[in-house]
């Protein structure tokens, strides 16, 4: 939204890169966290660009950002140098020969079907390269759908659901088979949000393939997210990139906060060294928080309002 109001032209996609409606001079990219990503765009940024026009790339070394470019040089046919630059690399690329391939890059396009099977249940799931833990089941995400039943057992059944950086869908998927008995009566209205085009892709064909209705909505830490929810499921990402961001917490929290109906509850599962910023700030005065357990590095943390606490 900020670069379209600056006049620039922007497309939220899974990478797809067929409509482009101009060769471009330059291709500009900072390496991503997943590997196969990064091959998949170093290809397909030498197959646009051809022989007319220029790469420009940045990374750390942590990064794999020298493999990168030793990759340009030996399977792209690339003519180029990286320059260290502080703790990191940048360099420019161009092509004399665009036919080659990387060919340990798998194809990224396509998303694969995996059967995973977690403590509530097995289920078959699409996820591909890009998505956050995309060919396992995340250890947080398993703790919190482990105590599910039990911290919703006193808690009167509501019906908004919110999966708060839902990834491919791990959590809604489970819910049928991790709630208790008394919210099981009534069917749910799942509203799921990522602001990874990968992950929404994967997470609306899981919901499809599971006949769960789910409403699947592109946005960043649910920032465009409207109405009150009686539950609200996060594992929120600690990362920004290769390095710890808790900001990245602090922002899942606070619209977390304003999404969580009068008698609702919000769940969060967290790294036990994440700190949440609760009830510090004034705007979460009216805010309980709870820590319910810690379990294999994990915390799982229960926010009510104080005035909905029984």
């Amino acid at each position: 939204c900020l670069a379209n109001n600056k006049g620039f032209s922007c497309q939220f996609n899974d990478f797809d890169l067929t409509d482009i409606p101009f060769i471009p001079a330059t291709i500009v990219y900072r390496i991503s966290k997943e590997k196969t990503l990064s091959l998949y765009l170093l290809e397909k940024a030498s197959q646009i660009l051809g022989n007319n026009g220029t790469l420009m790339i940045s990374g750390k070394k942590q990064e794999g950002i020298k493999g990168y470019g030793a990759k340009l040089i030996k399977q792209l046919g690339a003519i180029g140098t990286l320059k260290k630059m502080g703790n990191d690399y940048s360099g420019t690329f161009s092509f004399s020969d665009s036919s080659h391939s990387l060919i340990d890059a798998e194809d990224y396009r396509d998303s694969h079907t995996l059967t995973l099977a977690g403590q509530a249940c097995t289920i078959p799931v699409r996820t591909k390269p890009g998505v956050f833990g995309w060919n396992k089941i995340d250890q947080g995400t398993e703790l919190l759908l482990k105590y599910l039943p039990d911290i919703l057992v006193k808690q009167p059944q509501g019906y908004n659901v919110l999966d708060l950086g839902c990834g491919y869908g791990w959590i809604f998927l489970n819910l049928p088979y991790c709630l208790p008995q008394h919210w099981s009566v009534e069917p749910l209205r799942v509203t799921a949000t990522d602001n990874n085009a990968a992950a929404l892709f994967c997470a609306q064909k899981n919901a499809e393939a599971c006949q769960q209705p789910t409403q699947v909505i592109a946005s960043d830490a649910g920032s465009h997210i409207q109405g009150n929810f009686d539950l609200i499921l996060c594992n929120p990402p600690f990362h920004q990139g290769f390095g710890h961001d808790k900001s990245l917490t602090a922002r899942f929290l606070e619209q977390a906060i304003k999404l969580l109906d009068a008698n609702g509850m919000a769940i969060f599962v967290v790294n036990e060294f994440i700190q949440l910023p609760v009830p510090n700030k004034a705007s979460h005065a009216d805010i309980e928080h709870n820590e319910y357990c810690r379990e294999g590095g994990y915390k799982l943390i229960v926010l009510t309002q104080k005035s909905a606490n029984r």
